[in-house]
């Protein structure tokens, strides 16, 4: 049988002095057999670094531990000139000793709460679990991608003689905004953002490769570097996570 939730306290936005606790059971649930810290396991979704991340998280407390929290995002789109907003659920983590209770479902249904009153359209979750389905996401879209390596790249545009690829950098980032703003599916990022995403070490960490025209100074697309060094993975919009809808 599972504790009476009334012993926790919550779901609450933690307090600044409760930040490094957060912090903790986060890189315990997540990263600790992976990265050596925080940092460089949340460092694989930026956004979670945010100035408002502390302030975009629902927690349940046992006294004045964090036991169980869950991290939103919300971000407004565009989809063929229709302008959605958008919420994500992601940092989904209980504390093992915590578990079975009942204390992630409360702090999802707070989330949804505030999504609801954020007048947010869609809310995509990372992952597929029974506490998920119960909120009445469900899984939709697909993912599609291909490989492309250095010799056969100019394949992308038949009609363009010479092409070659090189690492793009931070001074590129205005540049890859502006390309990604021409999607007909897009998020509307600030360029703040695009700069973080869009770098060196992506939101995936991973480089990201620029195609581009020889004979004149014009980029093309960009691409994230697969795994393996000599191949590239072609960066384009794919849905591969949990939405639900009609919020109100």
């Amino acid at each position: 049988m599972g504790r009476d939730i009334s012993a926790f306290s919550g779901p609450r936005t933690p307090k600044e002095s409760e930040a490094q606790a957060c912090a903790e059971l986060a890189y315990q649930v997540f990263f600790s057999d992976r990265f050596p810290d925080f940092l460089s396991g949340a460092s694989t979704w930026p956004m979670v670094l945010r100035e408002q991340a502390l302030q975009d998280t629902f927690a349940m407390f046992d006294g004045d531990k964090p036991v169980s929290l869950i991290h939103r995002f919300e971000r407004d789109a565009i989809v063929h000139g229709c302008k959605i907003r958008i919420g994500f659920v992601g940092f989904v983590c209980t504390h093992p000793n915590y578990r079975g209770h009942g204390l992630a479902s409360t702090i999802l249904a707070a989330t949804m709460n505030k999504f609801r009153e954020n007048d947010v359209d869609f809310v995509c979750i990372s992952g597929d679990r029974a506490m998920y389905r119960r909120a009445g996401a469900r899984p939709v879209g697909g993912k599609s991608e291909f490989i492309v390596n250095p010799e056969n790249v100019g394949k992308l545009r038949p009609k363009v003689d010479s092409v070659s690829t090189r690492t793009a950098n931070l001074s590129d980032a205005e540049l890859l905004a502006e390309i990604y703003d021409r999607e007909p599916i897009r998020f509307i990022r600030p360029f703040r953002i695009t700069r973080l995403s869009s770098g060196i070490d992506t939101a995936l960490g991973r480089s990201v490769s620029s195609f581009w025209r020889k004979t004149e100074p014009q980029a093309l697309t960009y691409l994230q570097r697969h795994l393996k060094p000599a191949m590239v993975r072609l960066c384009g919009w794919c849905l591969s996570m949990l939405v639900t809808g009609n919020l109100c």
